[in-house]
């Protein structure tokens, strides 16, 4: 089997930003990542409540780790690689307008996670983590939380891996989750830009799609029998937005390994492959989803779309892999 796959578990996450100038400000239920983000500046007292705790700076952060691709871009495209000290488990080729500053910042780990001594040697005030409940765990050889809280560090989890429920998951957690980044970091406007440039993209998409019947879809990532596919949660929202429906919705985690009878069952009329390296390519894995799941309409067509891992995550790239999405389903719609 190919490289391991987070699962999630975890408490409910809040998005809610407090700014204060001198002290922090009590924020309503109601408060957004929007409406928090327009108070934000780059000197003010900055106070997130994300994943079940609060996180408090006098100022944005001057040393960030990274340790997912997807966040990763996120702070890239929000211009904060000179607040950056260390990234790891990149799976793709970063987008190129971002290359150059993805290679000016240290890569503590490649697509492995980082040994713990790198990680607080790079002396991070903030770790943003695409799981937040999954990745501190000695077993892995990452630090934990109560190591980087000794040495001051503070910890974000993106939102959408942050959740019990993961069938509650839509793409707003993902607009949320980037403004509210670019507050942090002191970049507020920026965060609300990128934020509307991507739900823009999608939206652009999912309009174009909006009159075309689903075509049911099995996403898959790695495994010859057990397979591991996309279950409920980001993938499942980004599918449908694409004008899909995963047939592997109704579990309960957002990755999840199933039999090859219970995937032939499902009878997907398409595939979707999640590319990533080191691991198969594009044509590789269609051809194996073609001669494990024979009887599907998908492999009877010769149906499938190959996406980057990254794309499916909580992150930047939303738009492109809604779109690519949308076009290997209903080409029709783009002619």
């Amino acid at each position: 089997m190919s490289r391991r796959r987070m699962t999630i578990r975890g408490v409910t996450a809040g998005a809610a930003i407090m700014i204060a100038a001198g002290a922090t400000a009590a924020c309503t239920p109601n408060t957004t990542a929007a409406d928090a983000a327009d108070e934000a500046t780059n000197s003010g007292a900055i106070s997130v409540e994300n994943c079940g705790q609060e996180l408090s700076f006098a100022a944005p952060p001057e040393r960030i780790v990274s340790t997912g691709q997807t966040t990763t871009e996120i702070l890239l495209a929000l211009g904060a690689a000179d607040q950056m000290v260390g990234t790891y488990r990149t799976f793709n080729e970063v987008p190129e307008e971002y290359q150059e500053d993805f290679d000016s910042v240290p890569a503590l780990a490649g697509e492995d996670f980082a040994p713990k001594e790198k990680t607080l040697a790079a002396e991070p005030d903030l770790v943003v983590a695409n799981y937040f409940n999954e990745e501190f765990d000695e077993s892995l050889g990452t630090p934990t939380k109560e190591d980087l809280h000794d040495i001051g560090a503070q910890i974000w989890g993106s939102t959408a891996n942050c959740v019990d429920d993961q069938s509650n998951v839509t793409l707003e957690s993902v607009y949320d989750d980037i403004e509210t980044l670019g507050a942090l970091v002191g970049r507020p406007e920026r965060g609300k830009e990128l934020a509307a440039e991507v739900r823009a993209d999608v939206e652009k998409t999912t309009r174009a799609v909006a009159h075309e019947d689903p075509v049911s879809v099995l996403a898959y990532s790695n495994g010859e029998g057990p397979l591991g596919v996309q279950g409920a949660g980001l993938g499942s929202a980004i599918i449908a937005a694409a004008g899909g429906e995963n047939v592997f919705a109704d579990l309960r985690q957002s990755f999840e390994q199933v039999s090859v009878e219970n995937a032939a069952e499902r009878n997907p009329e398409a595939f979707i492959t999640l590319q990533y390296s080191p691991g198969p390519s594009a044509e590789d894995k269609a051809e194996l989803l073609n001669s494990t799941l024979p009887t599907t309409t998908a492999a009877k067509k010769g149906r499938a779309v190959a996406v980057d891992d990254a794309g499916m995550g909580p992150g930047i790239r939303l738009g492109e892999t809604v779109r690519a999405i949308a076009e290997g389903l209903h080409s029709g719609a783009f002619d």
